[in-house]
């Protein structure tokens, strides 16, 4: 019997700063609300805006593990996990000189603060006992337990004197009512030092099972097969936008039939696989340039994984691919109802849209991937040293599950990358030249804009140059030499 006892204590604090500008000319500058930005005098000021943010994260985190003997026929491991992180977030939306009468009370020439408490906890308890049916077949069984309470609780918006609707017209006073409801009331104080007032309490919370049944059968020495039905999830949540509903958790059940073999030099290795994900997280630029998670229904992706290998002396040859399919299987609306009608109105009668229709593709995920690796390994005196080649690509993907987002952003185009290497090493030292990207492509891994796609996506021309995107890079072409010595 073992027992295994871990857990650590996380405490990093972030600090940022990031332009907002596009913010300001697409908003202010090109749709006329920059007339709204004035100092004391009540001059204009320049709307260009930037954000200084502080994440003061903590994180603690348990878990307790007992397991049997590993080579007895009937084996078990089960345990215990616990975990608590929380956030303490601020983010501060400056234009400079801004007046008071405008200004987020408590900051300095700030139009917009958030100042918010995130608060995650999990506990979980697991299981998973395997049986050797014969010396052939084995059986396995696993189940885990869980629970999560998420909250979130603080300030988020405009002072009273730039909006009469969100920010501290939305904050609570003693009475429990809004500001806005209550223009008269005292405002209650703040929960989370650093902010005006509350106007975000919000929580979600659910329990529930997730399950794993395995059967694998060794044909021989050199070849099994498997069957796999498994259940994973993901929490859910509160949006930091408090007029938006929390999210529950998606679900994702996983089929997969698979096989390991080796003939002699050869190695081959494959699945097909059938994963239905429900209740879909989904994260989106909503307004004010604020991301939204939001669930979104339902998709099916059907795949193939595979990778064969071959090695003869020192030389060895691999190679891996997967082809994935991957579409939503209902209607994904902008107000979300059982039925995933479209057509239905929101709870207070709001006007309901579609946002992508079923049998659409998931964002950001190729249809192919694929790499190989060619590596060859020979003795020098009284070192071994290697030379080796490799290359991988990924496919095309899709930007955004909304088509007329994805319409704007445009599509992610495919990319290969070479890699090269050469070293030696003994039993003391390992000396390694090594180029990655090695032909400095350029691959997209993401692209987004800073606020709504529909204004900084500029898709009516209204600019010379265009909507503003940013592209998240492949690292470019690394050339480089790499010492190391055992002790």
């Amino acid at each position: 019997m073992a027992v295994t006892l871990t857990g650590g204590h996380l405490c990093p604090k972030t600090n940022t700063e990031s332009d907002y500008s596009d913010y300001g000319y697409f908003y202010d500058a090109l749709s006329g609300y920059g007339a709204y930005w004035y100092d004391n005098a009540g001059d204009y000021v320049s709307p260009n805006q930037y954000i200084q943010g502080i994440d003061r994260y903590r994180k603690s985190f348990g878990e307790f593990r007992i397991s049997s003997p590993q080579d007895a026929s009937l084996r078990f491991i089960g345990g215990l996990f616990w975990q608590r992180q929380t956030h303490n977030i601020e983010q501060n939306y400056i234009i400079d000189d801004i007046a008071d009468s405008i200004t987020v009370p408590g900051t300095d020439s700030n139009i917009w603060l958030t100042k918010q408490l995130r608060t995650d906890r999990d506990y979980a308890a697991f299981g998973e006992l395997s049986f050797d049916v014969t010396d052939k077949l084995t059986l396995t069984g696993g189940a885990r337990l869980y629970k999560f309470d998420n909250s979130l609780i603080g300030f988020f918006g405009y002072s009273r004197g730039y909006s009469s609707r969100t920010g501290v017209a939305a904050c609570f006073t003693t009475t429990g009512e809004t500001l806005r409801n209550n223009p008269t009331g005292t405002l209650a104080p703040a929960d989370v030092a650093g902010s005006p007032c509350t106007n975000v309490d919000k929580s979600t919370s659910d329990t529930g099972a997730i399950f794993k049944l395995n059967a694998t059968y060794k044909i021989n020495d050199d070849a099994l097969v498997y069957a796999t039905w498994s259940r994973g999830y993901r929490p859910g949540g509160v949006n930091r936008r408090g007029t938006l509903p929390p999210y529950g958790a998606d679900e994702l059940d996983n089929y997969e039939l698979g096989w390991k073999t080796n003939f002699g030099a050869f190695r081959f290795n494959g699945a097909v696989y059938k994963l239905d994900w429900n209740n879909i997280q989904l994260t989106f630029l909503g307004a004010n340039g604020l991301s939204e998670v939001r669930n979104v229904g339902i998709a099916r992706i059907r795949g193939v994984e595979m990778d064969v290998g071959y090695r003869a002396g020192g030389f060895s040859l691999n190679a891996g691919m997967s082809y994935n399919d991957a579409k939503i299987r209902r209607d994904f609306c902008l107000i979300a109802n059982p039925a995933f009608d479209c057509t239905l109105p929101g709870p207070a009668g709001e006007t309901n849209d579609l946002l992508a229709p079923s049998g659409s593709r998931l964002p950001v995920t190729p249809k192919f991937k694929g790499n190989v690796v060619a590596r060859y390994e020979f003795p020098i005196s009284d070192w071994n040293g290697h030379v080796q080649l490799a290359a991988n690509h990924t496919g095309s993907r899709r930007t955004d599950l909304r088509p007329a987002q994805a319409a704007i952003k445009g599509g992610l185009d495919s990319y290969t990358t070479v890699d090269f290497s050469f070293g030696v090493k003994n039993d003391l030292w390992s000396i390694e030249a090594f180029a990655t990207n090695l032909f400095d492509e350029l691959g997209v891994v993401n692209t987004g804009v800073s606020c709504l796609e529909t204004v900084c996506g500029d898709p009516g021309g209204g600019t010379a140059l265009g909507g503003t995107f940013y592209d998240t890079l492949i690292k470019p072409r690394i050339i480089g030499l790499k010492f190391s010595r055992d002790f």
